[in-house]
């Protein structure tokens, strides 16, 4: 028997060689596109920490507003004096207990909750459930006049009196540095009230002279890198919440002129 062809021998192994490494390639894309299928699916099902599942026995529809309102089935937290309520009448917000020591706050982010209706005591029940030991995730609710409260009314969180980091983040980072504000509604088709606006430009104004946060780190959250998310909604009004701001800006402003003016004496009177 003659022998056999080496060039050919060489060829044959080259096309084999050639398949396997395609065959390779197309297991490695396969199983990228599927394992980057399921993380994006897996993100679009971590919704914000507020976001109700569409079915779930523990929540009540209250009848009253139409609204969503967090009523589980266990009874609510006795402790309402940590949710100390306080209405829209410009109060010391900033104000920390003295036996709690302050952070070095850099930013604060805005979220909404993507409910309907809710409170602090209805957030913080629910962010129990999960398993959250500090209880209620935000520092601050601006409610929306559901649940019974008024529109505009900000309920201060346990987190702010004792300065703890907050659990309105995926990323234990920016909870450490970051205030959470939480407005109630959802606001991926409608807009807060303009009662919340107001509260909502004050309270940011008051915690940013406080801490000497900038208005670059006065964000959303699905501003922050990491978060993949759409809170506060794609109908939050960035643009009337600035101007609401610059308003509160020009109006303390304005304040301390008068505050510090020098007015001329009034001339005597003449007999």
């Amino acid at each position: 028997m003659g022998e056999g062809n080496p060039k050919g021998g060489r060829l044959r192994a080259q096309v084999v060689w050639l398949a396997a490494a395609l065959l390779l390639e197309s297991a490695a894309l396969l199983w990228f596109f599927a394992h980057n299928r399921q993380l994006r699916a897996e993100l679009r099902e971590a919704r914000h920490a507020t976001t109700v599942p569409a079915k779930v026995s523990t929540v009540i529809p209250d009848t009253a507003s139409a609204s969503f309102i967090f009523r589980l089935a266990e009874p609510p937290l006795p402790d309402t004096a940590s949710h100390p309520k306080l209405v829209n009448s410009s109060p010391d917000w900033t104000k920390i207990p003295d036996d709690a020591t302050p952070r070095a706050w850099k930013f604060i982010i805005i979220h909404h909750s993507a409910t309907a209706g809710g409170s602090a005591q209805a957030f913080e029940t629910y962010h129990r459930s999960r398993g959250m030991s500090n209880g209620l995730a935000y520092h601050f609710v601006v409610c929306n006049g559901t649940h019974d409260t008024d529109e505009g009314e900000v309920e201060i969180g346990s987190r702010w009196l004792k300065q703890l980091a907050g659990g309105h983040c995926r990323q234990d980072s920016v909870n450490e540095q970051a205030i959470g504000i939480c407005l109630v509604g959802d606001f991926t088709q409608r807009q807060p009230n303009d009662r919340q606006m107001e509260s909502l430009a004050r309270l940011v104004f008051d915690l940013q002279k406080r801490f000497g946060i900038t208005s670059d780190n006065v964000l959303g959250h699905g501003h922050v890198a990491g978060e993949f998310s759409e809170c506060p909604g794609k109908s939050f009004p960035w643009e009337s919440f600035r101007a609401a701001l610059a308003r509160v800006v020009e109006a303390d402003r304005a304040e301390k002129q008068a505050a510090f003016s020098i007015k001329p004496a009034a001339p005597p009177l003449r007999p």
